[in-house]
């Protein structure tokens, strides 16, 4: 095996936050006289999906452009091509054009279309801010019968590379049918000298993914590549495919295309990069570094700061600087990039571990792609005691925030402040090092307490607290450890203010029903006001005494995410709502439960009971269960339903015990009415259900405690809301566990480890709360941008990393952004993953 097969890089463990925003009709961009112009064509058309290509004209080649597909019918509603393109601007999430902007002349294959339908493919100048800049230019199209045959016969494939720059390219592979499964890659060409077709052949299948096997057109964008995966300039790449499925491999005949990256050209840029330990100042040589940087020519620039060991194992392993920096590098901003070009240059520092062994390490790129990397490596000193002493002031006290002011004796010495409940830190009962290990792990996003340290003064307005709490304010000095005992400033919210905000809530009884849904209103008495609304079993509430009871309850199953669960405004839903999980059992009795919310409830709690849209019916319903994640003792059975939703109860079986008690499928029934009876002193049938079984499609559970070299039988049966079987048991192909030298413990379906005993909880929100949810983080995103405090703090468990070994970067104090490389190399389809399945092909705008 050769050392790069498959570009076998760092793969970045990325913590990647997107802005997200509801759309506002109030907001819509206006639109602007016509500067560009397109041609919109079609071709590759199936019964499922098209390519549509748009063609900008010799004006045109630098614009920006959107593209889309919709069903002629709602597109003919329109009065003109302007009035649609106002409703279209008005569907578009503004936060995520950046993703799907384009410019120049590209395919974009769009997939999962309707088959025998008339649609209307379109494009327009579009910028990153919203603004339109051309006409709609249109095609109109009818996809194929779902009766005709694919085109194609055997699978074959074409495979386009368009737009190629120095680090990427624009990526299609288009399948001749959109049924078979295949699989593809990119490859650095060199990787196959020397290599026969056999070779090739084998080299290529022996680094399959399973798990990211496509379907239909597929694909990389340049700038996902750019991104994710960005490739080497002047390089010879490989794209392959080939068909693939599980059951029977290979199913098709290799196709590969070859591409080169643009070469760099002109001079390599000049670097001057100077590290040393402590601040600019010298200050705090435990815990920080200092990096210098000056490049009049760079146009780009990455910078890193790692422990040594960690870069030298992976060196080691193979791989270069260059490597290293190309998938592990922190981009510098705009900001970070004017300054690095101009005296004197760019200055960042970072907290980093005492007495540690670091390498700094900088790329800078020019404008032509040449590059220089420079490296240091430095060593901090261990901590040292400090004199430090702090006073507190805690003002503007609400019944959820307060303004809190930490003010140090110098303002040399670095340190750590934080708010937290009384009774929690009071219960690390004065062991200082266990609560900086919590401390660290809580906020293990932000690089633990090293990337939370300040400097001089500092203040926060924390929010989110619970009314009438003792809370403390902490602090201690930290400089790569502790250099201060604890100090801390006690202090109590007040009672939490009742609003006077009520609510109308009607349910539509004359409606069509929705399965799993429910045609309901909610109508605030102020528009302004935040309050929480989840749809939960009536069963549930009714064992609730009081509202503070029902309040506790989602306080306890939303916990610190409950602030943007919540919604303002009229909420009404929409059958849309309440698909697959999001479904509630179908005739099951719920309440729609509405209160005021404010970091604790507001308002008296508002309920109206009614019951969820009845489902298809049950009879005949097909069930497949797969099995993975096998060891000796556990396994991962999901469940597969051929419709939804539907009410079932499932469960695993010995063989063993199927056989003696009769090996008929009448043992899965009699065992689920056994199951009903034994729980019913405890529990209504519908909690059985919610605690047991499923009503959607893709339930599962990590069974553990199962016997080695154990055969197991899975099953599902469905019932009705009262536990009764309306079907014939359904079972699954048998599997059995792997040998061990000893054996587990029998499983009991009766004890406390049984599916039974999962949190039960309210099903998830509806699609609409979802939606809203998303506006909140907007609205929260808006506010300063500021490390979180106040995180929830837990006794580390001692939990260990599985997989590959992680190397932990420092936190740059300028930007405040933590990566954490993963020291391995893989093949890009590997890196991007997820991330890059499907983001080629686009849906049809959804009405």
């Amino acid at each position: 095996m050769k050392a790069k097969m498959y570009l076998r890089i760092l793969l970045a463990m990325l913590f990647l936050t997107t802005g997200l925003t509801s759309c506002n009709n109030e907001n819509d961009p206006q639109i602007e006289p016509a500067e560009y112009s397109f041609l919109v064509e079609v071709g590759n058309i199936t019964n499922q999906g098209a390519v549509v290509k748009v063609i900008p004209d010799q004006q045109s080649g630098a614009a920006t452009w959107y593209c889309s597909v919709v069903e002629a019918d709602y597109f003919s509603k329109f009065a003109d091509d302007e009035a649609y393109l106002q409703d279209d601007l008005a569907s578009l999430n503004k936060a995520e054009l950046g993703n799907l902007l384009k410019s120049g002349q590209q395919e974009v294959a769009f997939g999962n279309l309707s088959a025998s339908t008339d649609y209307v493919a379109y494009a327009y100048g579009l910028t990153i801010d919203g603004e339109v800049t051309s006409a709609l230019a249109k095609a109109t199209f009818t996809t194929q019968s779902g009766d005709d045959p694919i085109p194609g016969g055997e699978l074959t494939f074409e495979i386009s590379v368009t737009n190629i720059s120095l680090f990427s390219a624009d990526i299609t592979v288009t399948p001749s049918n959109n049924e078979d499964t295949y699989y593809f890659d990119v490859s650095e060409a060199s990787v196959f000298e020397g290599m026969n077709d056999e070779e090739i052949l084998a080299e290529v299948t022996s680094y399959i993914i399973p798990d990211y096997l496509s379907q239909g057109p597929d694909g990389y964008t340049a700038e996902m590549l750019e991104m994710y995966a960005p490739l080497s300039p002047g390089t010879e790449y490989c794209v392959y495919a080939i068909g693939y499925n599980e059951q029977e491999g290979v199913t098709s005949a290799l196709k590969m295309e070859r591409f080169s990256t643009l070469a760099p050209t002109g001079e390599a840029p000049d670097l001057t990069f100077e590290v040393h330990i402590g601040d600019a100042d010298g200050n705090n040589t435990s815990s920080m570094i200092y990096c210098h940087a000056y490049s009049p020519q760079a146009v780009s620039g990455k910078v890193l700061v790692v422990e040594n060991a960690a870069i030298e194992s992976v060196l080691n392993q193979g791989a270069t600087l260059d490597e290293i920096m190309m998938y592990n590098g922190t981009d510098l901003t705009e900001e970070e990039l004017a300054t690095l070009v101009t005296e004197p240059g760019l200055g960042i520092t970072y907290m980093v571990p005492a007495a540690t062994e670091m390498m700094a390490i900088m790329k800078v790129t020019s404008e032509g792609g040449m590059s220089t990397i420079k490296n240091e490596v430095v060593t901090t000193t261990a901590a040292q005691p400090s004199d430090l002493t702090f006073e507190f002031s805690v003002t503007e006290i609400t019944s959820n925030s307060a303004n809190v002011t930490v003010t140090p004796s110098n303002n040399e010495d670095t340190y750590f402040f934080d708010v937290q409940e009384k009774e929690i830190i009071d219960s690390f009962e004065g062991d200082l090092q266990g609560l900086v290990d919590a401390l660290n792990e809580a906020y293990s996003y932000y690089g633990g307490i090293s990337g939370m340290l300040s400097q001089g003064q500092d203040s926060y307005p924390m929010t989110g607290l619970s009314a009438q709490t003792t809370y403390y304010v902490l602090a201690f000095g930290y400089n790569g450890g502790l250099t201060t005992e604890l100090s801390t400033y006690e202090f109590t919210t007040e009672e939490l203010a009742m609003s006077d905000l009520t609510f109308e809530i009607t349910i539509d009884e004359n409606a069509e029903p929705i399965p799993g849904g429910v045609n309901a209103t909610i109508t605030p008495s102020d528009s302004e006001s935040y309050y929480l609304l989840a749809f939960t079993l009536a069963d549930d509430i009714d064992m609730m005494t009081s509202d503070a009871e029902i309040v506790a309850f989602y306080e306890e199953m939303y916990g610190a995410y409950i602030g943007y669960l919540t919604v303002a405004g009229q909420y009404q839903t929409l059958p849309t709502d309440f698909g697959g999980e999001l479904a509630m059992m179908p005739g099951a009795e719920y309440y729609l439960v509405v209160f005021g919310y404010d970091g604790g409830a507001t308002t008296p709690v508002t309920k109206v009971r009614f019951t969820a849209g009845a489902g298809p019916d049950p009879t005949g319903t097909e069930f497949t269960f797969s099995v993975s994640d096998l060891t000796a003792t556990t396994a991962t059975i999901d469940v597969t339903a051929s419709q939804e939703p539907v009410i079932y109860m499932w469960d695993i079986f010995t063989e063993q015990e199927y056989n003696d008690y009769g090996g008929t499928p009448q043992v899965f029934s009699d065992y689920i009415n056994e199951l009903f009876e034994y729980y019913s002193a405890a529990f209504t049938p519908v909690q059985i259900i919610a605690g047991l079984g499923a009503w959607y499609s893709g339930a599962y559970y990590d069974y553990t405690e199962l016997e080695p070299g154990t055969t197991y039988i899975p099953f599902a049966v469905c019932v009705d809301v009262n536990g009764n079987i309306v079907d014939e048991p359904v079972v699954g192909e048998s599997f059995t566990m792997p040998a061990a030298g000893t054996t587990s413990v029998r499983i009991d379906r009766r004890s406390s480890d049984n599916r039974f005993y999962r949190q039960m909880q309210s099903r998830p929100l509806s699609q609409a709360v979802l939606e809203q949810m998303k506006a909140n983080r907007a609205r929260f995103a808006a506010e300063p941008q500021r490390k979180v405090r106040g995180a929830e703090l837990a006794i580390p468990t001692g939990r260990q990393l599985t997989g590959f070994p992680i190397i932990s970067t420092s936190v740059a104090t300028q930007n405040g952004t933590s990566v954490r490389p993963q020291e391995t190399m893989t093949s890009i389809r590997a890196i991007i993953g997820d991330k890059g399945k499907g983001l080629q092909m686009r849906t049809a705008r959804k009405i």
